[in-house]
């Protein structure tokens, strides 16, 4: 279905004094190229997860964003999509105690896809910032007088229910009919 496009410029080798700095790293530089890396599973030192403590992860499994089979969706409401392309590009992330630090290695440095844009760095908010974002974000738009009255007829509170599409103008039809 697809070939492989180009190989990636590998991030440099070493060791890295800690697995945030290596992803950190990884990642700044398969963002400028326009590749989004993802972890696919992680290892632990024991077993019990992150509950057990002094359980850090001592191996990582990386993929490409679009590593994976691609689905054809059979929904007859809703078709969905998936930027799935099977892309094998793959590396992993080793604590290696004798190195005293974590290595990549990539097993396979080709992408079977073109790189997507780059994202813009989101703004991060001043302190006074914050607290005006979360309230603005909660506030719901008015309602508007005929979705008020659909409101009243179903019998329940505006705090309740917020109408979308086909149900609101179902809703609609009800009260105009009388039914």
């Amino acid at each position: 279905m697809f070939g492989i496009l180009e190989s990636v410029a590998t991030p440099r080798a070493g060791v890295y004094s800690s697995y945030e700095d290596l992803i950190e790293n990884l990642n700044e530089r398969m963002e400028k190229e326009g590749y989004k890396i993802v972890k696919s599973r992680s290892h632990r030192a024991y077993v019990g997860g992150a509950d057990v403590p002094n359980n850090g992860i001592i191996r990582c499994d990386l993929v490409c964003n679009r590593g994976g089979r691609a689905y054809k969706s059979e929904a007859t409401q809703r078709k969905t999509t998936t930027k799935k392309t099977g892309c094998p590009w793959k590396a992993k992330a080793v604590h290696r105690k004798t190195l005293g630090g974590w290595v990549l290695t990539v097993a396979c440095d080709q992408h079977n896809h073109e790189p997507g844009t780059p994202e813009p760095p989101s703004p991060e908010p001043s302190d006074g910032e914050d607290e005006d974002a979360e309230d603005s974000s909660s506030e719901l738009p008015a309602l508007g007088p005929d979705t008020s009255a659909a409101i009243s007829v179903a019998g329940v509170s505006e705090a309740a229910v917020r109408l979308t599409g086909d149900t609101f103008n179902q809703m609609k039809m009800r009260s105009v009919n009388g039914v």
